[in-house]
């Protein structure tokens, strides 16, 4: 399967959209996220806007099967939709533009978007994830890519708060939806599904981001509908996954895995 993560991350007076990225990179390059390689995974930092638009459009050219784009930063709501500030110089791009880069796409958006811009700083928990074995590794990351096959051509859009809201942030820890989503993800994987979808990730990301925010912040989420075994996966059980494939053991990387210690919130 031909597929990419594309994350834009601006750092400007928002240092914790750096751990934004780290923590992304390695829920997406554990098994729990389908044992992405690191080869395909695309980082910009701060981008000028042509750069950014150029990367856009040669990514469009690659007739990708699976595409996850992230932007985590500063963002503003203005009359026709989302607006991200992409860099120091206050560029701005429409949210828009990150959008039909594949037939199948997740698209999350960890930015605030009140109709005026605030300074913020930025959250989110790293993820600790590894395997003893990479035979493990294979096929479990063959697996989510025969999930992603299955699911319809839909595009889905993960929004970190509502339209005239702030993303809520803590500093040098990262976006809170991001920190909130990829801890769910975390108690979801040890759960009794093969693979849980983007919704149910998200539905359970929003409750833990409205309890820490005291409901100032409510994330969104744009899909299409469809079945449950059609809709795109986000975590997978490592554990389950390998317990149908008797050629591998569950090894003791899995475990570890299966039990990483919960952060309180």
């Amino acid at each position: 399967m031909k597929k990419k993560i594309f994350m834009i991350g601006n750092t400007n007076g928002l240092p914790g959209v750096n751990v934004d990225i780290d923590s992304y990179r390695s829920f997406f390059t554990s098994p729990v996220g389908g044992n992405w390689y690191d080869g395909e995974i695309e980082i910009l930092r701060n981008p000028r806007k042509g750069e950014l638009l150029a990367r856009i459009n040669a990514m469009r050219q690659k007739n990708y099967d699976y595409v996850i784009t992230i932007f985590s930063g500063h963002g503003g709501f203005a009359r026709n939709g989302t607006v991200l500030e992409i860099n120091k110089y206050d560029e701005l791009i429409d949210a828009n533009e990150l959008r039909n880069l594949s037939e199948r796409q997740l698209l999350i958006f960890d930015c605030c978007r009140e109709i005026i811009v605030p300074s913020a700083t930025k959250t989110a928990s790293i993820l600790n994830l590894s395997l003893s074995k990479q035979a493990e590794y294979d096929i479990v990351r063959e697996k989510y890519e025969e999930r992603i096959s299955q699911s319809v051509p839909q595009e889905v859009i993960l929004w970190a708060c509502n339209t005239q809201e702030a993303a809520t942030d803590i500093s040098n820890e990262g976006g809170v939806y991001s920190q909130s989503l990829l801890r769910a993800a975390r108690e979801l994987a040890g759960g009794n599904e093969m693979f849980v979808s983007v919704s149910k990730a998200h539905e359970m990301a929003t409750n833990y981001t409205q309890q820490r925010t005291r409901g100032l912040q409510n994330p969104q989420i744009y899909q299409p509908r469809c079945l449950t075994s059609q809709c795109l996966p986000f975590v997978v059980n490592p554990e389950l996954v390998l317990a149908i494939n008797p050629r591998y053991s569950v090894g003791s990387g899995i475990a570890a895995l299966l039990n990483l210690q919960q952060k309180s919130y």
